[in-house]
């Protein structure tokens, strides 16, 4: 069996990764999130629950809104 055919490399393929394991968050959640109105990193916790378990995730959070805010938010 090769690396595009073993069944754990097609199953990471087809889920999302998460940004924030403590509470699955995945990147398409918090573009989301932004695309619903929440332009600030306590508005996306609100929204997604990210970053309310260990915290480590608070940058990438952070740098994710600010990607997806919309130009001139």
């Amino acid at each position: 069996m090769d690396a595009e055919t073993d069944p754990g490399n097609l199953f990471a393929l087809m889920r999302p990764p998460r940004v924030c394991i403590c509470r699955q968050v995945s990147e398409d959640d918090i573009r989301r999130a932004v695309e619903r109105g929440a332009h600030t990193f306590e508005a996306v916790q609100q929204q997604t629950d990210c970053s309310t378990g260990c915290g480590t995730c608070e940058q990438a959070v952070r740098a994710l809104i600010r990607r997806y805010l919309p130009e001139g938010s």
